[in-house]
C-alpha cells in the first residue's frame, strides 16, 4: 500500500497561524512520500569501501586505472565516493 501525506500548497506557504484540518484537501496539493525508497543506493567513502574490499588504498586506485575496480563518483575536488551497488556487484564477482 502506497502512503502519502498531501499537504495544500497554500498551507506551505501561508503566514497564518491556525489549525489545519487534515480532511480538506485543494486541487493543489503536494503529496509527499511517508516512507523512503525500497533501496537508496548509499554512497561509499574510500574507507567505507575497502573495510569491504581488503586491499591497500594504493592497490585500491591502481586496480581501478587497470579497470579492474569500479570508478569513483566526486563529490569535490577531494572527496571520491562509490555506489554501494557497484561495491555489492564487485564483491558478488570475486
Amino acid at each position: 500500500m502506497d502512503h502519502h501525506l498531501a499537504l495544500p500548497i497554500s498551507q506551505l506557504n501561508s503566514q497564518q497561524d491556525h489549525a489545519y484540518d487534515a480532511t480538506q484537501r485543494d486541487e493543489r496539493s503536494l503529496t509527499i512520500p511517508s516512507e523512503a525508497p525500497a533501496h537508496v543506493d548509499k554512497l561509499l567513502r574510500i574507507d567505507e569501501v575497502l573495510r569491504r574490499i581488503p586491499v591497500s588504498k594504493s592497490s585500491w586506485y591502481a586496480g581501478i586505472k587497470q579497470g579492474i575496480y569500479p570508478e569513483p563518483g566526486k563529490l569535490g575536488r577531494r572527496r571520491s565516493v562509490w555506489r554501494d551497488s557497484a561495491i555489492r556487484a564487485l564483491e558478488a564477482s570475486l
